[in-house]
């Protein structure tokens, strides 16, 4: 079951309740607040009115976008940002990235609170209606990455949006330089009493006779005090919360008993519908019982429900009015508590309410097996933090003897590469399984324990502990993972010849588990994809993990299309290869570039434009790669993947000609292996030397250097250094006068060479495979005919001719596919993502994504520039 995100009422605004009173300068002051300031901040302790004043001004501006987000206790970025990016989707924002991808890559991170800040600004910026965005009750949230998010979307808030934030306590955003600049709008305890006018008003709104002036007074026009004490006849009144308490009292046992105990009962919901009303009081007059709350003005609001099937009117208590219920409910009925929990929850929608629920009753081990099921979808979704929070939820006890969620604890970590973490978690739990005596549940803790020991760069631990573990029976899962460290395990043993064994049989695991999750946490390394033998193996971890991909972008989609592509690049297929890797991309595009995908999709596209001799393009691609490593998330990785990098980039630049880079690069790297260095990266430096003596055309010690590394040459085999080495190791010889040593260097590429590799002589570059290929008759005839056919496709590559044909699919100056410019003729009639998504029978998601393009392609930043330039193309 697909865990759901979050219920749905977190985003519906609160209906502006009949008979309120007017207050007409109060609501013009917060009118014109809203069209001038960035932020408008309603502080007041509770009951003063916050929420009634701002939907009764927000329903006077009825056609502006308005995308409201009520915070609840347990929120975190994550989820108020999948809040904020849903209520925001009616309106047709130009994203150009994925919401899902922003709400996913949220984090505490600056980094990460920046690249999703400025996502949503983007999206925002190209929108043309004025908006407002509401965050109500944020005095809930501890979560303090909200508030340094907001702050980052304050800083660069597009004039047309306003942010409104309703609180009892000022949030912890920078508001002295918001008052500074101008752009604060506040209103307080002062601004939202009422005053003795007002009272009047709302005292005949109760045709209530009682003197006002005493009340008044007494209140200080606290406007729940003044409600409550009118309700209760007017003989007292409220002006704190123990009188407030005390009043609710006399309410409450004034009501019919049937009433009251329905309210009491239904205080444990948030929100009040029949349905659930029923379910969890089991009164089935719910429904009449819901409308006489609201006819009685007992402090409760109207939902607006448009996006509800059943039309089930949902009420809210007001959180003053809830709490007394509450309380009222654990002192008269504390037997029944556990079980109207157990009720919420089984119709609870939002899995983390739904678990919240359960840990609140007490049931321990049903709260576990929901969140077992939720844990792998709701990391996929990015909400790593809620999952960590509902794990901290567990009493300790319960936590000493559950593994499953010190499983679920090391899963978040590997999520986020936070690998000394996920150790830890996953020894504990190897530890409660082997004391429980449950064998397979140690045997798949053991196995993710090595893989954070290979994260960490302790590649020879994680072999040895895994040695044992592959003479037992395993399950698919475990087996999987198992085989999948194998192949890891020759970063540092070099056996590079059964990796491919390896992986076939991590494969097999995985077409027997077939779990989406397995599937991507099984990908391979990218320096893997060139090695001889590999090219079937991933064709069939390609169609496995295409079967769960479905029709638009995912991490794991994107991924499956990286290896594809990186793959039929080595094997010389590139139309086929610049087809995969440009949907790779993207989807990375509309993804927000997750680094895990990223590795496969730069190598591929620097090998491509080093090939095409696009010097630029190839060395800016090869140093993204680095320049990922230097991200946060990639902290645990760097010590294994730095030197791998730096590598691939010295022979990118090798073949850019960029000397100069190649000088700095061998400065850079350490001539001693580090303490987590793989062994076989040791054996990769060995060519750094060489490769830039070749460069500065130092023949005899190029020569040395390459003829050292050949020494190792099965250790050589990732991204084809082996076949590199040994042509430019001739091409040495040659260089020198000596084509009859040159001839017997290359003879043994005849035999090594596979169908998977065809791509590999060209990481030597034009100019070595051209004098190689001058050698002519002095070469024996099938070496001859190769080293012909590589210099001919060196060359092809070089002058740019066509890889592929062109598509009828591509409009006007190669920009827009067929489909978009259907969607961009859409866009100029003014149809919207939903009518769009009918006409040409899609979903909305990839509705969104043709948009993006569009606007990606056109260089534009708005739907409204968008139909701008169709017309103006059109016309001509």
């Amino acid at each position: 079951m697909q865990p759901t995100r979050f219920a749905l009422t977190k985003i519906q605004p609160p209906r502006p309740r009949s008979g309120l009173v007017e207050r007409v300068q109060l609501e013009r002051r917060l009118n014109d607040a809203l069209d001038s300031s960035r932020l408008v901040l309603l502080c007041t302790p509770a009951g003063f009115g916050k929420t009634s004043l701002l939907t009764r001004v927000l329903a006077s501006r009825a056609k502006a976008p308005l995308a409201w987000v009520s915070a609840d206790e347990d929120d975190n970025l994550h989820r108020v940002l999948d809040c904020l990016c849903t209520a925001l989707e009616p309106f047709d924002l130009p994203w150009r990235v994925a919401p899902e991808a922003i709400v996913s890559a949220a984090g505490p991170q600056r980094e990460a609170l920046r690249r999703t800040a400025d996502a949503v600004l983007n999206a925002l910026a190209g929108s043309e209606s004025p908006g407002v965005i509401v965050l109500e009750d944020a005095h809930r949230i501890v979560d303090p990455a909200v508030f340094a998010w907001c702050d980052l979307l304050l800083e660069r808030l597009p004039a047309h949006w306003v942010l409104v934030i309703t609180s009892r306590v000022d949030p912890p955003l920078a508001l002295p330089r918001l008052r500074a600049l101008g752009e604060l709008a506040e209103f307080r305890t002062e601004d939202l009493r009422f005053t003795p006018d007002e009272a009047r008003a709302l005292a005949a709104a109760h045709h209530s006779n009682a003197s006002i002036e005493p009340l008044w007074q007494r209140t200080q026009g606290w406007a729940a005090g003044l409600r409550l004490a009118l309700n209760a006849g007017g003989t007292r009144t409220a002006s704190d919360r123990h009188a407030f308490d005390y009043l609710v009292s006399e309410v409450l046992d004034a009501l019919p008993n049937a009433l009251r105990l329905f309210l009491l009962r239904s205080s444990v919901l948030p929100e009040l519908t029949a349905t659930r009303c029923a379910a969890v009081t089991g009164q089935a007059d719910a429904q009449t019982l819901l409308e006489e709350t609201e006819a009685r003005g007992l402090f409760v609001s109207v939902l607006e429900n448009s996006d509800r099937e059943d039309n089930d009117t949902t009420l809210t208590l007001h959180a003053l009015f809830r709490d007394c219920l509450e309380d009222r409910l654990a002192r008269e009925c504390p037997g029944e508590l556990p079980q109207l929990l157990r009720r919420a929850a089984d119709t609870e929608p939002d899995t983390q309410r739904r678990i919240g629920y359960l840990l609140r009753a007490g049931e321990w081990a049903l709260a576990q097996a929901v969140l077992e099921e939720a844990a792998p979808v709701l990391i996929g979704q990015g909400a790593i933090d809620s999952v960590l929070r509902l794990l901290e939820q567990f009493p300790p006890a319960w936590r000493q003897q559950a593994p499953a969620l010190d499983f679920i604890e090391g899963t978040t970590a590997w999520a986020r590469w936070r690998f000394a973490r996920m150790a830890e978690a996953m020894h504990r739990g190897e530890l409660a399984c082997r004391l429980a005596g449950d064998e397979p549940g140690a045997q798949r803790c053991l196995v993710y324990h090595a893989v954070a020991l290979c994260g960490q760069g302790l590649i020879r631990e994680s072999a040895r502990q895994i040695k044992p573990l592959m003479q037992q029976p395993l399950a698919d899962e475990v087996q999987a993972i198992a085989e999948l460290l194998c192949t890891w395990h020759v970063l540092d043993n070099g056996e590079l010849a059964g990796l491919p064994a390896s992986y076939a049989r991590c494969v097999d695991s995985l077409e027997r588990a077939d779990r989406p999750e397995l599937w991507s946490r099984c990908q391979t390394l990218p320096p893997f994809v060139g090695l001889p033998g590999m090219a079937e193996v991933l064709q069939r971890y390609v169609r496995g993990a295409q079967r769960h991909t479905g029709e638009g972008p995912s991490t794991l989609r994107a991924g499956t299309l990286a290896v594809q592509a990186c793959s039929l690049l080595w094997q010389g297929q590139y139309p086929a290869a610049l087809h995969a890797l440009e949907a790779a991309e993207e989807d990375l595009r509309w993804l927000g570039t997750p680094l895990s995908v990223a590795a496969f999709t730069r190598s591929t596209r620097a090998l491509w434009h080093a090939w095409r001799g696009e010097a630029g393009s190839a060395l800016a691609a090869a140093k993204g790669l680095l320049d990922d490593l230097d991200d946060p998330l990639s902290r645990d990785r760097r010590a294994i993947w730095r030197g791998y990098y730096q590598l691939f980039l010295a022979r990118i630049a090798l073949l850019a000609g960029d000397v100069s880079l190649l000088r700095q690069l061998q400065q850079r790297v350490p001539l001693r292996r580090g303490s987590r260095e793989p062994a076989l990266l040791a054996r990769q430096r060995i060519t750094l030397a060489a490769h830039l003596a070749w460069a500065e055309a130092r023949w005899a010690d190029a020569q040395s250097g390459y003829e050292q590394a050949l020494e190792h040459e099965t250790q050589l085999q990732l991204f084809g250094q082996h076949i590199e080495v040994r042509l430019r190791l001739a091409h040495t010889c040659l260089m020198q006068g000596r084509a009859a040593e040159a001839v017997q260097v290359l003879l043994p590429l005849v035999h090594t060479l596979q169908s998977d590799q065809e791509s590999a002589p060209l990481m030597a570059g034009l100019p070595v495979l051209g004098a190689l290929a001058g050698l002519g008759n002095t070469l024996p005839a099938p070496l001859n005919a190769r080293l012909a056919q590589w210099h001919e496709r060196a060359l092809s590559l070089q002058q740019g001719q066509p890889v592929a044909a062109a598509t009828p699919a591509v409009l006007a100056g190669d920009k827009l596919s067929e489909r978009e410019l259907e969607v961009l003729q859409r866009i100029a009639a003014g149809d919207s993502n939903k009518l769009i998504a009918r006409a040409f029978d899609l979903s909305p998601h990839t509705v969104k994504r043709h948009v993006a393009n569009v606007l990606d392609k056109l260089n534009l930043s708005s739907r409204g520039q968008a139909a701008a330039w169709y017309r103006e193309h059109s016309a001509g």
